[in-house]
């Protein structure tokens, strides 16, 4: 049995569940219906089926970090329509398939690193009408298209796609007009191309971890107008290469260029 936090008790419209480190492998059928956080970190749990969330519709924070999740049933999370933060870091997920976020439509956090996701469904993301952070870094996602439909839904700021399989990061590949993203995060590619002006609102920018060999094209210095944090540690290039990034990011106000190397 998965009893509510203690702290909680005395707030009775906020309860706290947790169940971590419990060996479980399958979500408990006795949460509390007005349970607003369930935390399932740690545990054994294989699959998620909707008859396991079924009825939480106060839930707000779902974390089911670290256990062997690789299958989770169309529909699953459809009654947790108060959920804004969903966790399932470190699990074995392959594919996220068109109907696994049907009803998160209040859902603003979603960390999905450290899996082994080589599909994303063109639609699975269209149900998150509210979603700002997204985390698919440590995937094994290997074409820029597969995050096409992520990058441009108008609520989304911030993206992580660090440590999976591209080789490149080109706007031509990405079907889509402007993006709202305000941080975006990504490395080991030989190729950044920006031709379009798709990324208006783009802050920050995460290159560390880049390929020394990259070939940096961005034909016009405007389309990184808003950018004013750049991150390019543990990277190693060339001079020419040092200067034609910061020729196209002209609005700088942070650079972090930690254990950097002239070729």
């Amino acid at each position: 049995m998965c009893l509510p936090s203690l702290k909680h008790l005395m707030k009775k419209s906020h309860v706290l569940v947790t169940c971590t480190e419990r060996y479980l492998t399958a979500i408990p059928d006795d949460i509390p219906k007005n349970a607003a956080l369930l935390n399932l970190k740690s545990n054994y749990i294989s699959n998620i089926t909707r008859m396991n969330l079924e009825g939480l519709f106060k839930l707000e924070v779902l974390n089911l970090e670290k256990n062997w999740i690789s299958k989770i049933d169309d529909e699953a999370f459809a009654d947790l329509v108060e959920l804004k933060v969903l966790i399932l870091s470190i699990n074995r997920l392959a594919k996220l398939t068109e109907n696994m976020f049907q009803g998160l439509s209040k859902l603003e956090t979603l960390s999905l690193d450290w899996n082994q996701i080589s599909f994303i469904s063109p639609v699975a993301f269209q149900p998150l009408v509210s979603i700002h952070s997204v985390d698919l870094s440590y995937n094994y996602l290997h074409q820029i298209s597969h995050i096409d439909y992520i990058v441009k839904l108008p609520t989304l700021q911030h993206l992580i796609i660090t440590h999976n399989n591209f080789t490149s990061f080109q706007s031509d590949d990405l079907h889509v007009n402007t993006s709202n993203l305000l941080t975006l995060s990504l490395d080991s590619v030989k190729k950044f191309s920006i031709t379009r002006d798709i990324f208006p609102h783009l802050q920050s920018l995460d290159l560390r971890g880049w390929s020394k060999d990259i070939e940096w094209e961005v034909s016009n210095k405007t389309f990184l107008k808003s950018l004013t944090r750049l991150q390019m540690s543990g990277t190693s290039h060339s001079f020419e290469v040092y200067r034609a990034i910061l020729q196209t990011a002209y609005s700088l106000q942070e650079l972090q260029m930690d254990n950097m190397k002239k070729n």
